[in-house]
């Protein structure tokens, strides 16, 4: 019954999911009082193109984050070929926060040979990448991304160094994958000792940075 107090009871009528948006639902009760139902006050499914919208941002994203993780696996595995193929021909790389170096732009095979010679003196690397934040616009995107970074010369208590901050990397799309443009290293926290990145430089031989 309907209610007799001048108040209006919510009637809630399962219409099904088939329902097209704005159908109204006539429902007769005892007393042959109608009620009218407005479908169009349920919330709306997306259209098959917002759908469509939907899944290829949700593509460009993983796509974007894929090539950051890889990123850092291909430093930690040493796998200098995936390392390489991530980037474009050159690269803008600002790691002042980390080296006092000054942001420069070179071309991608001179940073990615300067990476290796630095990093070959250490036993290991450990980087730890979260909290993806990415934006895409048509072939560009930006990625905001946590990282960790563990540098191990050797196994003794002042072997160790470590790194927490975050990356800001700018990437290009690319014929099979998002390709790196720029890579912005913001470096707040450090742990262990910071002379751990100069003996893994000596043993190896290389220079202090390119």
């Amino acid at each position: 019954m309907p209610p007799t107090d001048g108040t209006l009871a919510t009637l809630d009528v399962d219409v099904g999911d088939r329902l097209d948006l704005g159908r109204q639902l006539i429902v007769e009760d005892s007393d042959s009082l109608r009620w009218l139902v407005d479908r169009s006050s349920r919330r709306r499914r997306p259209r098959r193109e917002e759908r469509n919208m939907s899944t290829s941002s949700h593509a460009d994203h993983l796509a974007v984050c894929d090539t950051v993780y890889s990123y850092a696996s291909a430093i930690d595995r040493r796998d200098w070929s995936l390392y390489r193929s991530l980037f474009g021909d050159e690269i803008e790389v600002d790691f002042s926060t980390f080296n006092g170096q000054q942001p420069s732009k070179m071309e991608t095979d001179v940073w990615a040979s300067g990476v290796r010679a630095r990093l070959s003196g250490l036993e290991s690397t450990h980087h730890m990448m979260s909290n993806p934040q990415v934006q895409t616009n048509d072939d560009h995107a930006v990625c905001m991304m946590y990282m960790r970074a563990m540098h191990v010369v050797d196994t003794s208590d002042s072997g160790w160094f470590e790194i927490g901050g975050y990356y800001t990397i700018r990437l290009a799309r690319g014929a099979e994958r998002w390709l790196l443009r720029s890579l912005h290293l913001t470096v707040l926290w450090r742990r262990g000792d910071p002379q751990v990145m100069a003996r893994g430089r000596a043993r190896a031989g290389a220079a202090d940075w390119v």
